[in-house]
């Protein structure tokens, strides 16, 4: 399937993509609303679900504790996931693609809308699928138990045991599994490719580049990043769950994304050498936190305690005694630095500032007394502060010291007034 995918990423580029995710999205709409009806269902409708939940102390919505070491408290969830998906929207190159495929502003509003909405409904309906499990498996803990090895098993393993009876349900759930797969790996296949050939391949290749050989290198470098990516499988499966994963993932690479965004567009005195050393300091930073805190967890420094679980119900179950030991083992050893037993929910907010606390003073002091700024370039909560100056279509104008926000007093900026949109990219390499 990961081929097939290769395949018509390839041939079809943005526009197969596109169509292909819109199947998909509708193919795992279904499964998902199928595997939430006859959960609900199965275990005797919402209310007996809430009752075991709360019972089972499942449902925690307002644990208030700050403490960033905590793994899941309302704080990291509600901190951590507004910077991932600030980030995810904001300043991921793949959904910035989709935004400008479209013709118009207004339409891309509209695309923002509909993405909103549709994700609202899949994680509301994730979330209350893993209470519709519990409430199913109360008293018969599939992991515990030894019928399945890993956490992630554990919707395939439910989807199976319940819907047997209901032909063609467990071929419906196997093909929203591929659908939501093959859309992730497709998308990001299509972005990376022409980020990878526009950054970098592109700046050495011979100025009169036919439009038909660029179009073989970006099918080449596509090949070779999902190659890559079906190899990587073997690896992936080995680094613990896949919540986790991702949160740890986006911490690395989208808090230096979304830092070196926020410069660009809230501080007009940031510059190339500012944002280089930004992003790399905080990729070099988050990496080695990331590592060190898988290298305590494979060691079993570092162990996080589950909620209890039960196998009474089961019928001749081969009890994994770690899991057992698992579940009375408190929180990590007070020996591990603060750092590496922060919550990955914090990820992306720490690899942000991050990047912020490095670029910023770097630019400050690096910039030119010619600082040429485009006005299109920044947000328009900045841009505010500049409006006389932006009044201003065909000349320079030196911007006063009380047209500035407060952290650009006494730099000199220079609005080229005269410059259109399309030269943007040249105000930006002058600039640096």
């Amino acid at each position: 399937m990961s081929l097939i995918c290769i395949f018509y990423t390839t041939i079809g580029g943005l526009k197969a993509v596109v169509w292909a995710d819109t199947l998909q999205l509708c193919v795992t709409l279904c499964t998902l609303g199928c595997v939430l009806i006859m959960g609900t269902l199965s275990v005797g409708g919402f209310g007996s679900i809430w009752e075991k939940g709360n019972l089972g102390d499942r449902i925690e919505l307002f644990i208030l504790n700050p403490d960033p070491t905590i793994r899941n408290t309302f704080w990291s969830v509600l901190i951590g996931t507004t910077f991932v998906w600030t980030a995810v929207i904001g300043a991921n190159p793949a959904t910035a693609q989709r935004f400008l495929a479209v013709s118009s502003l207004s339409d891309a509003k509209k695309v923002l809308v509909v993405f909103v909405v549709c994700t609202i409904i899949t994680k509301t309906i994730c979330c209350f699928s893993g209470l519709i499990m519990y409430a199913r498996y109360i008293d018969c803990d599939p992991l515990t138990a030894g019928y399945i090895k890993r956490p992630d098993q554990m919707l395939p393993y439910y989807v199976l045991d319940v819907a047997a009876q209901i032909p063609g349900l467990s071929g419906l759930f196997v093909a929203g599994l591929f659908s939501t797969a093959l859309s992730t790996l497709s998308t990001y296949l299509n972005s990376l490719s022409g980020i990878i050939y526009t950054d970098l391949i592109y700046p050495l290749l011979p100025k009169k580049m036919t439009e038909s050989r660029a179009t073989i290198f970006m099918k080449i470098i596509t090949t070779i990043i999902g190659l890559t990516s079906v190899a990587l499988i073997f690896i992936v499966e080995r680094l613990g769950t896949i919540l986790e994963l991702i949160g740890t993932l986006h911490g690395v690479t989208l808090g230096p994304l979304l830092g070196v965004f926020t410069m660009g567009m809230v501080f007009p005195f940031a510059n190339k050498k500012g944002a280089l050393f930004g992003i790399v300091g905080s990729l070099v930073i988050m990496t080695l936190i990331v590592v060190q805190y898988q290298i305590y967890t494979w060691n079993g420094v570092i162990k996080h305690s589950t909620k209890p679980l039960s196998v009474d119900g089961c019928n001749n179950p081969s009890v994994d005694l770690s899991r057992q030991n698992q579940n009375v083992t408190r929180i990590p050893s007070e020996e591990v630095f603060w750092l590496f037993r922060i919550s990955f929910h914090y990820y992306v907010l720490i690899g942000t500032f991050l990047t912020l606390i490095i670029g910023l003073p770097i630019s400050w002091f690096s910039q030119n007394d010619d600082l040429a700024v485009a006005p299109d370039t920044l947000s328009s909560c900045i841009s505010q502060f500049f409006s006389k100056s932006l009044n201003s279509e065909n000349e320079d104008v030196k911007i006063r010291a009380d047209d500035l926000p407060w952290f650009t007093v006494g730099r000199p900026l220079r609005l080229p007034g005269d410059l259109p949109l399309q030269n943007l990219e040249d105000i930006s390499a002058d600039t640096s």
